[in-house]
């Protein structure tokens, strides 16, 4: 017996000193293991770029030319090297990787290293405060740029944002707080003494790399009715040169003119059109139905429209539309109430489905779904596909949680309307009522 354990420890052994590599496909740069410890191998060279003397290696890759590799080692020191295997930093007790990323050829990485709060009484909670670091490596030259609790890299390109605000009211005054951004082109900071207010709704914007801002008045709390100021890529804050600019979305902002409001992307193309409310499809309080499936890639171009003034920013009260940005009104303006809805498929639909989604133009797995108040407490729920084409429509009472399922393994393709006075099945076909149950049968 103890011949045949010492035979499987010798096995063991014997395997665990051979070198192992993590599976990458078609990478060059292997992690490997020897005696237990992992390193760095380039398998095309053979060239070891990393000693195997670390308990952990944890990549972190920017681009194929840029990557990095957090080693660990049996003392529970931290280091951080480049893919040539050069050590780009050490870090201290406590400290560890928050980010890492090229700007202008040079590395930037991001530290933390939480620290306790005092407790001012025994029954406090102990709080962690956050110490975070930014420095710029070049080369063999390591340089501090900022020290703050709170410092967000985002992806602001050359702006970072900081601020010394800690969750500490015993050991902070207000007049200590600093918040403000830091250039990483010219080493200039901007720090903003009534932070919160002047940039009290914000929205950096991408292609201009510039924040535009709706402040907000210090003394009466009254928000600004548009974001008049920018502050720009050298930390210049001045006046936005475009006019009226009511709302920011992360593709287009809305412009209030004379006649309404107009969309424009962020290269200044405006639509045709303008309404008395619009607003960005995904950006309305718009209902979801089965939301779990959203792809809200679909919905970049489309936003809700109306020809009248809304009673709220909501667009409740009103009827209501849907528009893309082209000028194409997919659905009028002639609905109380919006849903996206999605079609599950949980199984494999019937091929009589496939090819009536196919036909009928819902390729993209949802459909709108509206309500039409048409008087004595009834409504006309209808459902249109992508391209706003109406597929079915039905008439019950009054209901806000209305939402519909289509049945995908059924030969003949059917759909379930449920309202809260019944539920009914029609032929998607033939558009024919095939089944109704009084009250709402939930699936």
């Amino acid at each position: 017996m103890m011949k045949y354990i010492f035979s499987l420890l010798f096995l063991f052994l014997l395997f665990s000193c051979k070198m192992k590599y993590t599976t990458q496909p078609n990478d060059p740069y292997r992690i490997f293991t020897k005696n237990g410890y992992a390193g760095l191998i380039n398998t095309d060279t053979k060239e070891i770029i990393i000693p195997s003397k670390y308990y952990s290696i944890q990549t972190y890759l920017i681009d194929d030319n840029n990557r990095f590799y957090e080693c660990t080692d049996k003392n529970s020191s931290t280091f951080l090297f480049n893919i040539n295997g050069n050590l780009i930093y050490s870090f201290s007790k406590g400290e560890f990787l928050k980010k890492v990323f090229i700007y202008n050829r040079k590395t930037y990485i991001l530290t933390n290293t939480p620290s306790e709060s005092k407790k001012q009484n025994v029954w406090e909670e102990i709080q962690l405060t956050d110490n975070h670091k930014l420095f710029r490596i070049n080369r063999n030259e390591k340089k501090l740029l900022l020290n703050y609790p709170t410092i967000k890299i985002n992806n602001f390109k050359n702006i970072v944002y900081f601020s010394n605000e800690i969750y500490d009211i015993f050991n902070q005054s207000f007049d200590e707080i600093q918040k403000g951004f830091f250039d990483l082109n010219t080493d200039n900071k901007i720090v903003f003494k009534d932070f919160d207010n002047v940039f009290y709704r914000n929205h950096y914007i991408p292609n201009k790399n510039e924040i535009w801002i709706k402040e907000r008045n210090s003394q009466t709390k009254k928000l600004n009715q548009y974001y008049d100021k920018v502050l720009d890529s050298t930390l210049t804050l001045k006046t936005n040169p475009i006019k009226n600019v009511k709302e920011v979305y992360p593709n287009y902002f809305i412009i209030e003119t004379e006649k309404g409001f107009q969309v424009s992307d962020f290269n200044e193309k405006l639509t045709s059109f303008t309404f008395p409310y619009l607003v960005p499809l995904l950006y309305h309080s718009i209902s979801y139905s089965n939301d779990s499936f959203n792809r809200k890639e679909n919905f970049n171009d489309l936003f809700v429209f109306s020809n009248e003034m809304q009673s709220n920013d909501s667009g409740f009260g009103g009827n209501l539309g849907i528009i893309d940005f082209s000028g194409k009104i997919l659905i009028p303006a002639e609905y109380n109430n919006l849903k996206i809805a999605y079609i599950y498929y949980p199984q494999t639909p019937s091929d009589e489905f496939r090819k009536f989604a196919i036909e009928n133009k819902l390729n993209k797995y949802y459909y709108f779904l509206t309500r039409k108040s048409i008087g004595n407490n009834k409504a006309e729920y209808s459902i249109f596909n992508e391209e706003g084409n109406l597929i079915i429509k039905t008439i019950g009472k009054i209901d806000d949680d209305y939402y519909t399922r289509f049945d995908i393994t059924s030969k003949e393709p059917k759909i379930n309307f449920y309202l809260n006075d019944s539920t009914r099945t029609f032929n998607l076909k033939t558009k024919e009522l095939i089944d109704i149950k009084k009250g709402r049968i939930n699936y």
